[in-house]
């Protein structure tokens, strides 16, 4: 049972972030259209849209 719960949570979980991907890409493509003549604020966005990833370089251990 509690699996059931666990894999249904990260079904939602995947759905949701899957539909706010896709509001993402949306709302960007309005914005670029709205402020094509304007790149003062079109750098803003990219600016504020961006999000940098986890690095997948290990660290060194320390001695």
């Amino acid at each position: 049972m509690q699996e059931d719960v666990r894999s249904s949570e990260e079904w939602q979980f995947g759905r949701l972030r899957n539909s706010n991907v896709l509001m993402t890409i949306y709302i960007d493509g309005i914005v670029r259209n709205v402020y094509k003549n304007d790149p003062g604020k079109l750098a803003a966005r990219t600016s504020a849209s961006h999000v940098e990833k986890a690095s997948k370089k290990k660290e060194t251990p320390k001695r």
